[in-house]
């Protein structure tokens, strides 16, 4: 006997709201399922208010990043600093770089202003009412003209109107690798002319602002959100993450816009570039076990428990506190992890040929041996450096040149972030056993080698 519809509306409710994307504070649905994590007594300090701080005690201009691995909430963190921001009077515009620029290719300094600028208009006129986004295009379509290099990559669309022109060229940066390789090679060697044109538009875009709200000392944030997620694929991994720590290291400098208060959401392993030079604000995972010993951390168990009953009424009925609890061990504090295995949980039951909840015991472990199937699989060289993560709690870089690998730990959620009272890295919960075992198979291999 099938479950029953009513019951399969339950499944369909909770898997419908446990759906991957940002809760936005200013939306009372996604408030009244927020839970707070970063805020917690043992985090020591809030790093979305630390920001919010440096953001209203400063007079002018200022430039903050903001860190986290996939899965730690980055983007429901920085809708609540938006709305943080707005409370204080401070002017927020939020831009989603996923809509501006392709993030499977390399990033210069060019592009990335270039997709930031037209995210700052598109705001500016979808949610200010600032008409200036066709007065920018048309300086852009101006600087491309005079450039006294080869421009057949845009010589169509130089002949468009502004606003056209200003589609097309943000349409091709985000779906276009081979435009968009065109362009850093157009634009290369004119850097600071770019630069000047942008910081202009920035300039315009705060007085436009302060003009509107008749306020001359009105305060403008801008948040960048997504680009963290910038990643290679198979064969350019290393140009990518190569041009990232060179565009917010020998080429921040360009990115504190004049008269703006601008925060950045990077990729996690910028924290430790050498050559980049960045402290950003860091967003761990919930912490689920202890430092060393392993051993589950109640507070944070808690924190994911009551992420999947704020959701649905009916999810107490659905799960024990017992069935919950091992999944959130099993995902590491890994939000995102944890409700791709809740959901693949409500799938299942509702496709088994029973009757009633809460849901049994197998489904879980069917669960959890689905997100082990997508961790895996696991080549020696990176066993090796996750099996010293695992034993040191340190990201164990031992060279700049490593950076790479390292990015791709974090990418995979191999290698998960901590803060309980300090930072701390572990493997992944549901590898660990794996690890371990490799390690030891590969200890051997070299011991009969050298025998």
């Amino acid at each position: 006997m099938s479950i029953s519809p009513h019951d399969k509306e339950k499944l369909k409710v909770l898997y419908q709201a446990l759906q991957e994307r940002p809760l936005d504070p200013a939306v009372e649905q996604d408030a009244s399922w927020y839970v707070p994590y970063m805020q917690q007594e043992h985090h020591r300090s809030d790093p979305i208010i630390e920001i919010f701080d440096e953001i209203s005690f400063s007079e002018s201009e200022s430039l903050h990043y903001v860190t986290g691995q996939r899965g730690t909430g980055k983007s429901t963190e920085l809708l609540r600093l938006r709305q943080e921001l707005d409370r204080s009077g401070i002017k927020v515009l939020y831009v989603d770089m996923l809509k501006y620029l392709h993030m499977a290719e390399p990033a210069e300094i060019s592009d990335f202003l270039l997709a930031l600028s037209a995210g700052l208009a598109e705001e500016a006129g979808k949610n200010h009412d600032l008409i200036i986004e066709e007065s920018f295009w048309e300086k852009i379509k101006v600087f491309f003209n005079r450039l006294e290099i080869e421009k057949a990559a845009i010589k169509t669309s130089l002949e468009l109107p502004a606003i056209k022109f200003g589609a097309d060229l943000v349409a091709r940066l985000k779906a276009d690798d081979t435009f968009k390789r065109q362009l850093q090679q157009l634009t290369c060697g004119y850097t600071s002319e770019l630069v000047e044109q942008v910081h202009a538009f920035s300039r315009l875009l705060v007085q436009k602002l302060r003009d509107k709200c008749k306020n001359p000392d009105l305060q403008v944030a801008v948040i960048v959100d997504s680009f963290e997620q910038i990643r290679g694929y198979y064969g350019n991994v290393e140009d990518v993450h190569k041009s990232v720590v060179r565009l917010f290291g020998a080429d921040g400098k360009h990115l504190r816009l004049p008269m703006l208060h601008t925060v950045i959401a990077v990729p996690p392993y910028l924290s430790t570039a050498t050559d980049a030079g960045l402290l950003p604000v860091s967003l761990p995972s919930v912490h689920v076990r202890q430092y060393r010993s392993g051993k589950p951390d109640e507070d944070g168990l808690n924190v994911l428990l009551r992420m999947v009953y704020r959701r649905s009424p009916d999810a107490r009925e659905i799960f024990t506190d017992k069935t919950l609890r091992e999944l959130a061990i099993a995902s590491g504090g890994d939000i995102r992890d944890y409700f791709l295995m809740v959901k693949a949980v409500l799938v299942k039951a509702g496709s088994q040929l029973v009757t009633g909840f809460p849901v049994d015991d197998d489904l879980i472990q069917q669960a959890k041996y689905k997100l082990f199937n997508s961790l895996m699989p696991v080549d020696d060289f990176s066993s090796r450096w996750l099996f010293k993560v695992h034993q040191s709690k340190q990201m164990e870089l031992g060279e700049q040149d490593d950076l790479s690998d390292l990015a791709l730990l974090f990418d995979r959620h191999l290698v998960i972030h901590y803060r309980n009272g300090k930072d701390w890295y572990d493997v992944h919960p549901l590898i660990e056993h794996y690890v371990m075992e490799r390690q030891q198979e590969l200890d051997g291999r070299a011991a009969q080698q050298q025998g």
